[in-house]
């Protein structure tokens, strides 16, 4: 493309919203017990009141300082929550080393690929809980399996952001549904109406600078 002196043009930050939106809803699913108690008919009054887990005070580390990784510390910090912010060249095991939660929010490049694996999975604190946007070139999915089996991990959530959208016949999304512990959607984290409007305004910007002589959101 470079060499037929072709410009590309990317849409930064237009899906940060809804994807963190989606983040704080797999987290708040899984502490807060919302799907195992939603329209609820068949539990004891005892198993409905078991005191379910509040953000307020829990510890998590976001991995990944772009878009997405600072809306969600906005939004953890005001629910209480203790943030670590992990961006290149911070030490990764030290930064999750305590975590109860660690939101997976890296971007795919080579400083990335292939980063949380084995290592990575058996370093974590014992109970804590490992959520995902990104896509499966960054995390080995069966190190979180592994890590899951050994009680590493209590859960974990992914939108298997690899797949294409929708696609729940992806082999990565049916190789995360097989696993009880995992709360898994297939790539729809992006998919609001105010970050489709953000997404196509963006567009447009960039398809106007162009027009103009001077393209943005260039991807170098």
């Amino acid at each position: 493309l470079k060499e037929n002196n072709i410009v590309i043009s990317n849409a930064p930050g237009c899906n940060q919203e809804a994807v963190t939106e989606w983040i704080i809803g797999m987290i708040l699913m899984y502490f807060r017990n919302l799907q195992k108690l939603t329209r609820v008919t068949d539990l004891s009054k005892d198993e409905i009141l078991k005191t379910a887990e509040s953000l307020y005070n829990k510890k998590i580390t976001i991995l990944g300082a772009g878009h997405i990784g600072t809306q969600l510390r906005k939004i953890c910090e005001s629910l209480g929550m203790k943030v670590t912010l992990f961006k290149r060249g911070d030490d990764l095991l030290k930064s999750v080393k305590n975590a109860d939660i660690i939101a997976n929010c890296l971007p795919v490049n080579n400083t990335t690929v292939g980063l949380l694996g084995k290592r990575f999975f058996s370093s974590l604190k014992k109970g804590s809980f490992f959520v995902s946007s990104s896509p499966h070139q960054i995390y080995n999915i069966d190190a979180l399996k592994d890590a899951l089996d050994k009680d590493i991990l209590i859960a974990a959530a992914d939108d298997t952001a690899s797949a294409n959208v929708g696609d729940v016949n992806e082999p990565d999304y049916k190789k995360l549904l097989d696993h009880p512990k995992i709360l898994v959607t297939p790539h729809i984290a992006w998919n609001t109406d105010s970050d489709r409007r953000k997404g196509n305004d963006i567009m447009i910007d960039n398809i106007e600078a162009w027009i103009n002589k001077k393209p943005i959101n260039l991807i170098q």
